[in-house]
């Protein structure tokens, strides 16, 4: 009793109750108001929020109000579509703050055709001789795709768009080579979009490609056979398709190309550079522990089929 509040001298009011804040009313329109701003503020009360982001990063107001909610379709159409609006708005004053003859047009005439168009679309400007003048990708289809790689299986959906982001789309013809076998990768990963590659391997140096003449029958007849390497880039060994990649090594060390790959078809890869990834997992551990985790999966699987390999051969032999 003595723990009560006293009660007001227009009829007062008191706590009943342990559970929830609710206030008795004593005819007065005062006591009324305080009863309903106090189940207000019951019924307002947030859940447990999450753990904040590491030092150094700050995390935008989409992602957060997207934590506590369920990852279905339309919440990540609603994610994305706040990503974007808050992406145009930082490109907005960064616009505004970037004044002719300042450091800072360097830059944008080093990219002239990588701005962000209307509706949350990046442009990208491509080669004429491609036959594309611009093309562009919403947001929402790079996480789309991104969905579908291995590499990014274990990634939370919130943390999806901040890697979009860091794609870059790219259109090759048909029979473009995109690399060589025996040449310095690039540092990036390819993701296709959309398309066929095929991925070719050279026979070893003492293996000879020249036609091999067998003789047939008994009459002396010959045969030429022809060489199962006269691709100039070897023999195609895998097909990609959406959302199949490679370059994931390329992502973690310089190295050289194990294969070589062409276009099959008209063909849309997603690009993301090294440097790229590396300022967007900046950060944040959580984010940063799920990709690697893909990388790790990924290069165990095929250290896994490597090794099958060899014990095939070997049990061949």
């Amino acid at each position: 009793v003595q723990a009560l509040p006293e009660p007001s001298q227009t009829g007062g009011s008191r706590v009943v109750g342990t559970t929830e804040v609710r206030t008795t009313r004593f005819n007065t329109a005062d006591d009324s108001m305080m009863e309903a701003s106090a189940v207000q503020k019951v019924s307002t009360v947030p859940e447990e929020s999450p753990l904040p982001e590491e030092a150094g990063h700050v995390e935008s107001p989409a992602t957060a109000r997207f934590r506590a909610r369920s990852t279905t379709g339309e919440d990540m159409a609603l994610l994305v579509k706040q990503v974007e609006q808050e992406q145009r708005s930082h490109d907005t004053e960064e616009a505004d703050r970037e004044k002719p003859g300042s450091r800072f047009t360097v830059l944008e005439e080093e990219n002239p055709g990588d701005r962000l168009g209307q509706d949350g679309y990046i442009s990208v400007h491509h080669s004429h001789h491609l036959g594309q003048d611009r093309e562009s990708f919403s947001l929402l289809e790079k996480v789309v795709l991104l969905q579908g790689v291995k590499m990014f299986r274990h990634v939370p959906l919130e943390y999806l768009p901040s890697i979009a982001m860091c794609c870059v789309p790219t259109f090759k013809g048909m029979d473009e080579v995109i690399c060589r076998q025996g040449e310095a990768t690039t540092a990036t990963l390819f993701i296709v979009a959309d398309g066929t590659l095929g991925l070719f391997k050279k026979k070893g140096a003492g293996q000879s490609t020249k036609p091999k003449i067998q003789r047939f029958g008994t009459l002396g007849g010959f045969v030429v056979q022809k060489s199962e390497n006269e691709d100039p880039l070897g023999q195609i060994v895998r097909k990609l398709e959406a959302s199949d990649t490679m370059g994931n090594t390329a992502l973690l060390c310089d190295t050289e190309w194990a294969y070589s790959a062409r276009a099959l078809e008209d063909t849309w890869l997603l690009s993301i550079n090294r440097r790229d990834l590396t300022d967007a997992l900046r950060g944040r551990r959580e984010m940063a522990s799920a990709v690697i985790r893909g990388l790790y999966k990924t290069f165990t699987r095929r250290i896994q089929q490597q090794e099958q390999t060899v014990v095939k051969r070997d049990t061949c032999w």
